[in-house]
């Protein structure tokens, strides 16, 4: 019986993939705190080398405890792993620009857009079905978000590119979605981050800043919490609908808040908080219809 790291089927465990991507979403977060502080010491392509080697580490290590490494790292969809590779490589580089130049906050404020992108890339790339309850989710969880962000935020080409990297990092998960169909999760996990970390090696070499070593265990531990979070959201989509999974997104929101005010002493706006219990209650909403659909189906 294949294990999990090794399933190449979808497995239609709704439940198992929210978990999963609610997991991703608090470990990820946790790592970009490590990625923000290094953004503003190191130049963005040694970032991007250093951050996919460490977060390979863990994932060969992952890899080699299968003791059934060909079989995992076989490619039934090599030109989907090709599509899947250039634009996630795409999707790093924009957003961490992005968030070399901007607050982690507005960041990942502006990435709510990501869930209406991932909606109309799955019915177009997977014929996923979008049903009226995920619509009605996405749409109160984007009045959420604008109600977060506040109108009073000036829109800027820095703004822009984080948009342009939410439709990357859409497209990103819809392929994800569809390589799971086939392919290994750890081989996912792996070739995106081997394709970061051969894309750099060029320019890196040319500009490479001393490492101190209180930075490198910087490094270290964003590589584990981030190489973790991918793929911790590639076996959720294994097991839910890209669609599906999409309003959770805006649960990023909330631990970044907390973050501000754990570690930076940062109160979250008023508007903040009322944009968080909005997108609190579209999640409710979708699960709740979900269940009742599960119930009576």
């Amino acid at each position: 019986m294949e294990g999990i790291s090794t399933s190449r089927t979808w497995d239609d465990r709704p439940h198992w993939g929210v978990c999963l991507m609610l997991a991703s979403i608090l470990i990820h977060v946790t790592g970009n705190i490590f990625e923000k502080i290094l953004l503003g010491i190191y130049p963005l392509f040694q970032m991007v080398f250093i951050r996919a080697l460490f977060r390979l580490i863990p994932l060969f290590i992952l890899l080699l405890r299968t003791k059934e490494i060909k079989a995992v790292l076989s490619m039934q969809q090599p030109m989907a792993h090709l599509w899947r590779v250039l634009v996630y490589i795409s999707f790093t580089y924009c957003l961490l620009y992005a968030l070399s130049k901007s607050s982690l906050t507005t960041t990942i404020t502006l990435q709510y857009i990501t869930p209406c992108f991932v909606l109309l890339l799955s019915a177009w790339i997977l014929k996923e079905k979008i049903g009226k309850q995920k619509w009605i989710a996405i749409g109160v969880a984007t009045i959420g978000v604008l109600i977060a962000f506040r109108p009073t935020v000036n829109f800027e080409m820095i703004s822009l590119l984080i948009i342009v990297a939410s439709l990357f990092g859409s497209l990103n998960k819809v392929l994800i979605r569809q390589l799971t169909a086939t392919e290994s999760s750890i081989s996912i996990t792996i070739y995106g981050n081997l394709a970061l970390l051969l894309f750099s090696i060029p320019i890196v070499v040319m500009d490479w800043q001393p490492l101190v070593w209180t930075d490198l265990s910087y490094f270290f531990i964003g590589g584990i919490f981030t190489s973790t979070a991918q793929y911790t959201s590639v076996q959720a989509l294994r097991f839910a609908q890209a669609s599906t999974l999409a309003p959770l997104d805006g649960t990023s929101l909330i631990w970044c808040a907390l973050f501000d005010y754990c570690i930076w002493q940062k109160l979250p706006h008023v508007c903040l908080l009322i944009g968080v219990g909005i997108i609190i209650a579209s999640n409710v909403y979708l699960f709740g219809s979900k269940q009742h659909k599960l119930r009576n189906g």
